[in-house]
């Protein structure tokens, strides 16, 4: 029998803590996703976030009472809780991991990535010399 998950209070307290926190993602109600996800999830639901480079996070509960997150292609962690700052550290982690294949920083995250020291912005001035 395969493992069974669900969308309970503790779910959706993270992503309501992720929303307030300043998460400019989307959160969403979700049972079909790609095959990784399907290989761990089955047709269970799940909370999707989106804002992870090329991938989105589902979200969801095991039967032990842990939360357990899935990319697209694998489980990504499982642990009975998660902050904010958890969440944040493993979009930054993904971010960091796409960036060499081209995908741009996701937008969902860049103020959370600010907020917790990930990046930081420069401004540049350049002084160039243009011939007539």
């Amino acid at each position: 029998m395969s493992e069974k998950f669900k969308i309970t209070e503790k779910v959706m307290s993270l992503l309501t803590s992720l929303m307030d926190a300043g998460l400019q993602g989307e959160a969403r109600l979700t049972n079909t996703y790609c095959t990784g996800a399907r290989e761990i999830l089955g047709a269970s639901y799940s909370m999707e976030l989106t804002g992870f480079s090329k991938e989105t996070l589902c979200v969801a509960e095991d039967e032990a009472g842990n939360i357990v997150l899935v990319g697209r292609y694998a489980e990504v962690d499982r642990q009975p809780e998660f902050s904010v700052k958890d969440i944040v550290q493993i979009a930054y982690g993904k971010y960091r991991a796409y960036k060499p294949s081209g995908y741009d920083m996701p937008h969902e995250f860049r103020a959370l990535f600010v907020e917790h020291g990930l990046i930081a912005k420069r401004v540049r001035t350049v002084e160039e010399w243009e011939e007539s």
